[in-house]
C-alpha cells in the first residue's frame, strides 16, 4: 500500500485531471470510465510510439479548450454516435420483421414512433394504494392517517393550503421519506423499506418544485439519463414534440426555466412509469403555456398508460386536468372524490378562505 503525498500531486498533474474530466464529461458514469481509461491509456500509447510525454498533456488540453469553447465533450460526442448507431439497428431490425407487402408503412417506422398503451392499464384497477400513511416529526403530524387509492391511467389532482402536507405526502410515497406508519403499494407490490431509485425502477416516478435539470446537458442527453432505458431518437423526439419542448440538440443552459419543468416532465413521461407525480408542473409557464400544458397532460393516461397525480396551487389547471381530486386539510384527507362534489364541499371552501371566489 502507498501513502499519499503532496509531491505526488504536482500542479500540471492536478491540472491534467481537471482537464480531463471535462473533456470526457465525467459527470456521466460511463464517460468518467473512459476518461480514467485515457488518463492510463495515452501515456502507455506515447511511450510505445516513442513520443515524449509532455505531449500528452497537450493532447489533452487540446480537447479541454475544444469541449470548454464548444459546451460539448469528447464523451458525449461518442456517446451520441453509439446511441445513432444502435438507433439505426433498431430501425433496420424493425424493417427486417415486417412482411414483404407493408409497403410505405415501412418507412414510417423509422421517423415515427407509436406510444402503445397495455390495455390492462386501462380496466382502472389501482396502480397507488395508500392506507393510514402517517408521518410524525416530533409532536407534529405532518401527515395523518391518509388513506386513498388512485386507479392505473387516471389523473387524480392533489390539493390543499399551504403546510396541508402535500409536499410531505410526496417525499413518503416516493421514499424520501421511509421512516412513516401506513401501508403503500404500487399495484400489488409494497414498497416499504424500498429506496427512491428502486421505486423509480419499479415505475414510480415524480418531479420536483426545484429546479433540478442540469444545465451542463443537452435536452437529449437530460431525457436519456432520466429515462434510463434505451431509447431510440424518434422515441425522444415525439415526447419532445408532444410536450412543445425544445430539440434533441437544444442546451439546457439555453433554456428558460419554465420550458425545463416540461424538459423534464417529457424526460420522465419517456420512463413510461405506471404513475407519475408532478409537483406544481405549471410554475413560471405562461397563461398560454398553462392552456398547452392542461391539454398535454389530460392526454397523458391514454396516449402513454400513465397515471398522474398532480399537486397544484393553480386551480384553474386542476378543473380543467383532473377528474377526481383529493383534500389534504393539516394533514388529514379533508375531501376525495369526483371534482365538482370535492370544491363544492362548504369543508373544502372554507379550508381555502382566500380562495373561496375560486372555488364556487
Amino acid at each position: 500500500m502507498q501513502l499519499p503525498f503532496a509531491s505526488s500531486f504536482t500542479p500540471l498533474q492536478s491540472l491534467a485531471l481537471y482537464v480531463l474530466a471535462i473533456m470526457s464529461g465525467a459527470h456521466l458514469i460511463d464517460m468518467a470510465i473512459f476518461g480514467g481509461l485515457l488518463w492510463v491509456l495515452v501515456p502507455e500509447l506515447l511511450k510505445r510510439w516513442g513520443v515524449p510525454q509532455d505531449w500528452g498533456f497537450v493532447v489533452f488540453g487540446v480537447l479541454g479548450v475544444q469541449a470548454l469553447t464548444s459546451g460539448t465533450n469528447l464523451g458525449q460526442g461518442i456517446r451520441n454516435l453509439l446511441y445513432r448507431r444502435a438507433d439505426r439497428r433498431t430501425a433496420n431490425a424493425e424493417l427486417s420483421a415486417l412482411p414483404p407487402d407493408a409497403g410505405a408503412d415501412a418507412a414510417a417506422i423509422t421517423t415515427t414512433t407509436t406510444a402503445t398503451v397495455d390495455e390492462a392499464a386501462l380496466d382502472g384497477a389501482p396502480v397507488l394504494t395508500v392506507e393510514g400513511l402517517t408521518v410524525q416529526f416530533g409532536a407534529l403530524k405532518a401527515l395523518d392517517d391518509v388513506s386513498f387509492t388512485v386507479p392505473a391511467a387516471s389523473i387524480m389532482g392533489l390539493i390543499g393550503p399551504n403546510g396541508a402536507g402535500k409536499s410531505t405526502f410526496v417525499d413518503a410515497i416516493s421514499g424520501f421519506l421511509p421512516k412513516h406508519g401506513g401501508r403503500v403499494l404500487l399495484g400489488d407490490r409494497d414498497l416499504a423499506g424500498l429506496s427512491p431509485t428502486r421505486r423509480a425502477r419499479l415505475g414510480l416516478r415524480r418531479t420536483f418544485q426545484q429546479d433540478r435539470v442540469p444545465p451542463a446537458l443537452t435536452v437529449g442527453a437530460y431525457v436519456r439519463f432520466v429515462a434510463r432505458r434505451r431509447l431510440a431518437t424518434a422515441d425522444i423526439d415525439e415526447v419532445l414534440a408532444f410536450f412543445g419542448c425544445p430539440t434533441a440538440r437544444s442546451r439546457l443552459s439555453s433554456v428558460d426555466v419554465g420550458t425545463r419543468r416540461l424538459v423534464e416532465v417529457a424526460a420522465n413521461v419517456a420512463a413510461r412509469p405506471r404513475l407519475l407525480i408532478l409537483d406544481e408542473p405549471a410554475a413560471g409557464l405562461s397563461h398560454e403555456e398553462h392552456l398547452a400544458l392542461a391539454a398535454r397532460l389530460r392526454e397523458l393516461p391514454t396516449r402513454y398508460g400513465v397515471a398522474l397525480i398532480i399537486i397544484e396551487h393553480d386551480l384553474d389547471l386542476v378543473r380543467s386536468v383532473c377528474p377526481t381530486l383529493t383534500v389534504l386539510d393539516f394533514g388529514r384527507v379533508l375531501a376525495t372524490g369526483p371534482q365538482a362534489e370535492v370544491l363544492a364541499n362548504p369543508d373544502v371552501v372554507k379550508a381555502y378562505m382566500g380562495e373561496t371566489e375560486l372555488l364556487t
